[in-house]
């Protein structure tokens, strides 16, 4: 198998990461590794079915046990070191990515079940086979993310529209505790560009700031 590398990650990545607990970094890494790979796919695909079929073919190795995986994508053998068990809970964000190949402006029901696919991520990737006891405001915190960063990428300005209007319409009523400090980063980064109509998460001196309150604060 060819070996592909990964990318850097963006700076608010970084930062997520920075104030995630070590025992969970490089589990959580993997999986926003794995998000950005997809997002790759998806935004380099012209033709829907051939995007599918790449998307189904991590769908795939996802479901199957670690030890029968090809090596050499960095991406794919990061997750079998950190996610040797429980891999297959990562197929949602596939699906997730998959409601993107639909054809633009994206009707809003794809446009949630993206924002809800893609933010599980960090549930799964911190609390493990507790994903579903995650706090309700944990996952609007995820999604008000998964839907801000994706709307950067868009350039339909009704479906970019959507997509930050969903986000806007999250709820922002609790603090994000321990191990969701990166998180909170995130949706604060998030929340500051939805009220500058969806400048990048890190823009001006303003968000370096807001990054400060979200770790001290959880938001």
């Amino acid at each position: 198998m060819t070996t592909k590398q990964t990318e850097p990650f963006p700076p608010e990545i970084v930062l997520a990461l920075a104030h995630t607990p070590v025992s969970l970094r490089e589990k959580l890494s993997a999986a926003l590794a794995l998000d950005r790979r997809l997002a790759k796919i998806v935004a380099g695909t012209n033709e829907p079915m051939l995007g599918q079929m790449r998307l189904a073919w991590w769908r795939d190795m996802l479901r199957a046990e670690a030890v029968g995986r090809p090596v050499g994508d960095q991406v794919l053998d990061s997750i079998s070191r950190h996610w040797p068990d429980d891999a297959v809970c990562l197929v949602g964000l596939v699906n997730a990515w998959e409601q993107m190949l639909g054809e633009p402006p994206l009707p809003r029901a794809s446009i949630e079940e993206f924002g809800c696919g893609r933010g599980r991520v960090f549930a799964a990737a911190l609390l493990g086979r507790n994903a579903e006891q995650a706090p309700e405001h944990a996952n609007a915190a995820a999604q008000r993310w998964a839907l801000t960063d994706a709307a950067l990428h868009i350039e339909n300005i009704e479906e970019r529209g959507a997509f930050l209007e969903l986000a806007r319409a999250l709820p922002n009523t609790e603090r994000l505790k321990r191990p969701f400090k990166g998180l909170a980063i995130l949706s604060a980064l998030s929340m500051r560009s939805l009220k500058n109509d969806g400048t990048p998460l890190i823009f001006g001196r303003g968000a370096a700031v807001a990054a400060w309150k979200a770790a001290i604060l959880g938001r």
